[in-house]
């Protein structure tokens, strides 16, 4: 392997490595040795690239999440002008369909998840690893009210928190019984639930 390889393609490289060891073998069967054999890398290129494993696995989490986003965004541009529920809608089915199309990716961030909490709990000045997550609902929400004309009536961070939690349930659900079509009546009546915390942007 060229040690010229850019950085950023590097750790983007052990990320994808790290993600498909962890569908195989779940997050513990994640180490570093199984990463870099994976990504067809020494040892050292771990280290070069990412101060710890824990590092790397923030990294995993953070590429599914930016998989979701772009996916999300897409869909929310192509319904600009809509009402505030129908963005919403848009975007949660085309969340729902990222989770559908790879349920075990899904199955491992919510392990990534959780690992991040556990490890975050034993370092008590560790920043929460689930603020990207909350970062990015709050970005589809921001934008899903631009697209409408629309703006928040209550903080966006506190909306953001709303919707993880309900992805979060729909998420766990879904793999727990693969009802899809339940999945959907769910996601459908968040849209609604959180379109009714939005006004007209002029009122703001």
């Amino acid at each position: 392997m060229s040690t010229r390889m850019p950085i950023e393609e590097r750790r983007l490289r052990l990320a994808e490595a790290a993600l498909e060891v962890a569908r195989r073998s779940g997050v513990a069967g994640a180490t570093s040795r199984a990463v870099v054999a994976e990504a067809g890398m020494p040892l050292g290129a771990l280290h070069y690239a990412f101060e710890s494993r824990e590092e790397l696995l923030t990294t995993v989490v953070q590429l599914v999440t930016d998989r979701e986003r772009g996916t999300v965004a897409e869909v929310l541009q192509g319904s600009a002008g809509g009402g505030v529920e129908d963005i919403l809608d848009a975007g949660l089915s085309a969340w729902l369909d990222f989770v559908v199309a790879d349920p075990t990716q899904e199955l491992v961030f919510l392990e990534l998840v959780l690992y991040g909490v556990r490890q975050d709990l034993e370092a008590d000045d560790a920043p929460s690893r689930y603020a990207q997550v909350y970062a990015s609902a709050a970005e589809t929400l921001e934008a899903a009210a631009e697209l409408a004309g629309t703006t928040w009536t209550v903080p966006t961070g506190e909306l953001a928190r709303i919707l993880v939690a309900a992805l979060d349930g729909i998420t766990t659900g879904y793999l727990a019984d693969r009802d899809e079509r339940a999945a959907r009546r769910t996601a459908a009546h968040i849209a609604l639930s959180l379109a009714a915390f939005a006004a007209p942007a002029s009122a703001s």
